[in-house]
């Protein structure tokens, strides 16, 4: 065999790889992931071009975005001084840290709203906007106060951001992502339908007792959650790529929820992990109107509707349940250890046809806000109005049933046993409905279409339909005549 002469190359080899034609320079490469931004807040709520491309690729690829909270540098009138305020937080944040510091364990037992301790922490929890409650038992009025202004404050920059960011998101307002996920902070008040979200002032009191996690990765149920800046580490989010990271000093978060997901974004996985020194720590979410949450519960009560979860049945003994999680208490569900109760998906069982054809096919139909079928949140530390519900709507009947059973630890909404299946829950509360009720062999069903010809109509008589061998009707907004569409039925 000949061997090559001195300094002569060696001759090409062919490639044992047949597909390494696929590695030629015509490949297209694969796209990069850019680092998580630093994003001004200001720019961002002005609407200016790079804050809101920048924020919009970040929830995008990693589910969140630092926000710089820098003084504002103009003076605009159309934010009402609310983009200035904001910024200056820190002194009601101290004032509002130093009374949960005063009363460590004095909050009622995971209260969903106003002072409330668990374990590891002690907090205030508002519901905003036109469910914003003027008086909180043993909370003195100059925190109140603060606390108020803080609401608002909150709820307009949400407004601002997302009214940015829709039409990055292929929507022309804010209020339109509000009607399309049934965002109440978003949506027109109608009736019962009152605009609300939520904020979380909480202390972590941190210590030689915190365990390593204090709150477990999760993904909050809502929209969008903007958290303010904390000068003490402890919450750390998961990038792109599942590196944990911490927001730079001086910097808030702003993170997507499950929400959120609809719009193609990447759900915001964050964490609490234990600091040497307590933690001060303040974020609002763009809640869902099925999240878990004092108006929530008021749907369920008055439509006789209850949660379970596994052989646990009754809101309050699952709501207990998830309280002893969020206090790490439940040996059974580690890793739901300190996560707050309302931190977790939710599926309508037994609710709405078509029925279950088998006891291993849940309904699980998804509402347009929450997806019903979406596996629980990994838990460990959560707060109690987190945990998301999807009770809000039912767009269309599904093809078939899921074929996955509800996986362990999911919260479902049922009726009681006393319940009937045609009671007034049949409605979209506060939404005019278009019913259908047919038979297929020895099966009945009874389809709700949110796609409404009369919004706001009573109902009618049979053959107002879009099939005129269907039985059809509509109902009103209020329910009025839900006994007689039980009637008829």
């Amino acid at each position: 065999m000949m061997g090559k002469a001195p300094g002569q190359p060696a001759a090409p080899q062919p490639s044992s790889n047949l597909f390494s034609f696929l590695r030629s320079p015509f490949r297209k490469p694969e796209p990069r992931v850019e680092d998580v931004p630093r994003v001004s807040l200001s720019g961002l709520r002005h609407g200016e071009s790079a804050a809101v491309k920048a924020t919009a690729a970040a929830l995008k690829d990693h589910g969140f975005a630092w926000l710089e909270f820098e003084k504002p540098s103009r003076g605009d009138v159309a934010m009402g001084g609310t983009d200035d305020s904001l910024w200056k937080t820190n002194e009601s944040l101290a004032e509002i840290g130093d009374f949960l510091e005063k009363f460590p364990n004095c909050g009622s037992p995971h209260a969903m709203e106003g002072h409330f301790s668990a374990a590891h922490k002690d907090g205030l929890r508002v519901v905003t906007g036109s469910c914003l409650k003027a008086d909180m038992e043993k909370v003195p009025r100059n925190i109140q106060e603060k606390l108020a202004r803080l609401a608002l404050d909150m709820d307009e920059a949400q407004r601002d951001v997302i009214r940015a960011l829709a039409p990055a998101l292929h929507f022309s307002t804010g209020e339109d992502i509000g009607e399309y996920l049934d965002i109440p902070l978003l949506c027109p008040e109608h009736g019962s339908l009152r605009q609300y979200g939520l904020l979380d002032v909480v202390r972590y009191r941190m210590g030689v007792e915190s365990p390593p996690e204090v709150v477990s990765p999760h993904v909050d149920p809502g929209l969008l959650i903007l958290s303010l800046p904390c000068a003490v580490p402890g919450l750390e989010l998961q990038d792109a790529v599942g590196e944990w990271r911490a927001a730079p000093a001086g910097h808030g978060v702003l993170w997507a929820g499950r929400a959120a997901e609809t719009l193609h974004l990447k759900g915001g996985v964050h964490r609490v992990v234990a600091s040497p020194a307590p933690r001060l720590s303040a974020w609002h979410e763009m809640c869902t109107r099925s999240q878990l949450c004092p108006p929530m519960l008021q749907v369920l009560e008055e439509n006789s509707l209850e949660l379970k979860l596994g052989d646990a049945k009754g809101t309050a003994e699952v709501l207990r349940l998830l309280q002893a999680n969020e206090d790490h208490l439940n040996v059974s569900l580690v890793e739901r250890r300190g996560v707050p109760v309302g931190k977790s998906g939710a599926v309508i069982q037994d609710m709405y046809v078509p029925w279950r054809l088998s006891p291993g096919a849940p309904l699980g139909v998804p509402g347009p806000s929450a997806r019903s079928a979406m596996p629980p949140v990994q838990h460990a530390g959560v707060p109690v109005g987190k945990r998301g519900l999807s009770l809000n709507a039912m767009p269309q009947r599904p093809s078939k049933p899921p074929a996955l059973p509800l996986p362990d630890g999911t919260v479902e909404i049922v009726q009681p046993p006393v319940a009937h299946a045609l009671q007034d829950q049949w409605r979209k509360l506060g939404r005019a409905n278009m019913w259908y009720s047919f038979n297929v062999g020895p099966v009945h069903f009874i389809s709700i279409n949110t796609e409404t010809d009369f919004p706001g109509a009573e109902e009618t008589k049979t053959g107002d339909g879009h099939f005129s061998w269907l039985k059809a009707g509509h109902f009103g907004a209020d329910g009025r005549d839900s006994r007689r569409r039980q009637a008829y039925l």
